[in-house]
């Protein structure tokens, strides 16, 4: 054989396994947001009621994340969170984005930088399935612009109901009322797409954010059977939902599994933040009979920076990297993503002020500490809205720093008994930590334009006057107390 037939033999050689060597140096990344989820509404985590087989296996083959929070209580401003790493309100993201009174003045700005974009510029497929919700006017940048090459979305949720739901969109063109249950919709649509990529030795990012368990719910009869015998109809929808959204994961699972791209593959499973309703400690919510979920033994739900509105469900699953059967405590969230795929792909960290911090220490069960606090900051339901997980420590503030409250989350998880009192050491250097965190984040807020406006329920009385906005309903305003025995 010649140099020259040598040469060209090596040459296709190395350029037919150059992809496949990338591929394996660079973990496929899946992204899994579920909505309105409660600590307690997947088995992994503890519930006792709602069927998630297969999300409990993942975490069985994985880790589950006992103290993993949303970076909110709010949709909007989590995803937000979850895409940039960045404290919401730097996006200018304070509430839910509701378009049925006209455009919203928040929504992520063109400006922000999203693991998307990190992933594609480290030579990534990119893929969003499912709800959005990012999006406040005609003209706000849409998924597409946002680093994901294929998008299969929503606005908002999916309209009508989750079972044969309308609003999709794919990539720029709407969709008419499609038929099938939402999850089922976008994990086909998903594997659709990793099918039909022209190069398949890439390595692939998909964002799959479920429209499960927000209302309106739905689901069918195949899911609802299996609780028929010990619920009422309502619950069984509800439950039924969940379930099928986790047999819709089985299938994507299973899927990669086909393609022999499991093992390589990192899948981090959350919510944006706790569920609609507590049922775990009777803390009914008397506005309506269709949410179901369960927040097990923490205080609160959605809405709240108390644990139940910010705590939720979490596992990380990866098998060339996660040994089996592991369980992690340290405190993390939905900010933390985006640091720690950058550091997986070495890419640089976005050159603006990144909250979430590298976590891969730790799924590598290796040791770990905080530069920062979990820090929290949200109007809603309650007049708290300013908290820190520090440690076992969760400290709870008005947004000027009164009526304090302290907690040790490894002895009281229900958040039940407030010891400020009794380690004012302990209050002192946490606020001092949780306002020198509040003062940077809202001279980044300030100078935005949707400050002005922000969600009716974050104005003062004088500013919803002034631009003439309308508080919620009062009783969503209020601390709800403690049914007594």
């Amino acid at each position: 054989m010649t140099f020259k037939k040598v040469a060209l033999a090596m040459f296709v050689f190395m350029t037919g396994t150059v992809n496949q060597i990338f591929a394996e140096e660079k973990p496929n990344v899946i992204v899994i947001l579920a909505d309105d989820m409660g600590y307690w509404d997947t088995g992994f985590s503890g519930g006792p009621v709602i069927e998630t087989p297969h999300l409990d296996k993942l975490a069985e083959q994985g880790m589950i994340l006992t103290d993993f929070y949303a970076c909110s209580p709010w949709c909007s401003p989590s995803r937000s969170g979850l895409l940039t790493g960045r404290h919401p309100y730097r996006t200018g993201i304070y509430g839910p984005i509701t378009l049925k009174d006209g455009p919203n003045l928040q929504g992520l700005g063109a400006e922000e930088i999203t693991i998307a974009q990190i992933l594609k510029d480290a030579g990534y497929d990119t893929c969003h399935v499912g709800k959005w919700h990012l999006i406040g006017k005609k003209g706000d940048p849409t998924p597409n612009e946002f680093g994901f090459d294929h998008a299969f979305w929503t606005e908002q949720d999916a309209r009508s109901n989750i079972l044969n739901p309308a609003g999709f969109i794919r990539n720029k063109t709407p969709l008419p009322k499609l038929k099938g249950l939402s999850a089922d919709l976008c994990v086909d649509e998903a594997i659709s797409w990793l099918k039909n990529r022209p190069d398949q030795g890439k390595p692939f990012f998909i964002n799959f954010w479920a429209h499960e368990a927000h209302s309106p719910h739905g689901t069918t009869d195949k899911y609802k059977q299996q609780y028929r015998k010990h619920y009422r109809e309502n619950e069984c929808v509800f439950y039924g939902m969940v379930s099928h959204m986790d047999a819709a994961i089985g299938r994507l699972v299973d899927e990669l599994e086909e393609q022999g791209q499991l093992d390589n593959t990192l899948i981090l499973f959350s919510a944006d933040n706790g569920c609609e309703i507590i049922v775990g400690n009777n803390e009914l919510d008397p506005r309506r009979d269709t949410n179901h979920g369960n927040a097990g033994p923490l205080r609160y739900w959605k809405g709240f920076v108390y644990e139940g509105g910010i705590r939720v469900p979490a596992l990380a699953f990866w098998p060339k990297v996660i040994k089996p059967g592991q369980k992690c405590s340290e405190p993390m969230s939905t900010l933390d993503y985006m640091p720690t795929l950058c550091a997986i792909t070495k890419q640089a960290v976005p050159d603006r002020n990144v909250d979430g911090e590298n976590i891969l220490p730790l799924l590598k069960a290796r040791a770990f500490e905080r530069d920062q606090p979990l820090f929290f900051w949200s109007g809603g339901r309650d007049r708290h809205s300013v908290a820190l997980r520090d440690g076992n420590y969760k400290l709870m503030a008005t947004e000027s720093f009164g009526d304090l409250e302290l907690y040790d989350l490894s002895v009281d998880i229900r958040e039940k008994k407030n010891i400020a009192a009794e380690k004012p050491e302990v209050v002192q250097r946490m606020v001092a930590i949780a306002k020198r965190i509040k003062a940077d984040v809202a001279k980044e807020r300030d100078s935005l334009d949707s400050v002005s406006w922000n969600s009716s329920f974050l104005l003062t009385p004088e500013e919803r006057k002034k631009y003439k906005k309308e508080v919620w309903n009062k009783n969503m305003h209020t601390t709800l107390p403690d049914k007594k025995n």
